[in-house]
């Protein structure tokens, strides 16, 4: 268990891992719980089978106690189906 920056307790479900950087990386790092992307480190998560990236533990305890009951283990697109479909 460790503290959280408001003083409650919280469980630790990850760690944080350097992300590199390229320009050709063209996907970039995305937050898997509020979207926001990620430059530098990430905060790398297993839960339900998956490991999922976060911009911080507070995302990570967000997705774990409301998006994963609400919505399952569901991936979130960052990039609009009909956007590649125009692309095409």
């Amino acid at each position: 268990m460790a503290g959280s920056k408001d003083g409650g307790w919280r469980r630790k479900v990850g760690e944080w891992k350097e992300v590199t950087i390229s320009y050709r990386d063209a996907d970039g790092h995305y937050c898997a719980c509020c979207g926001k992307q990620v430059a530098r480190y990430i905060y790398a998560a297993s839960m339900a089978g998956a490991t999922h990236r976060f911009c911080s533990p507070d995302c990570a305890d967000l997705y774990e106690w409301y998006w994963l009951p609400r919505y399952g283990n569901q991936q979130r697109s960052t990039t609009d189906s009909t956007a590649q479909e125009r692309r095409r």
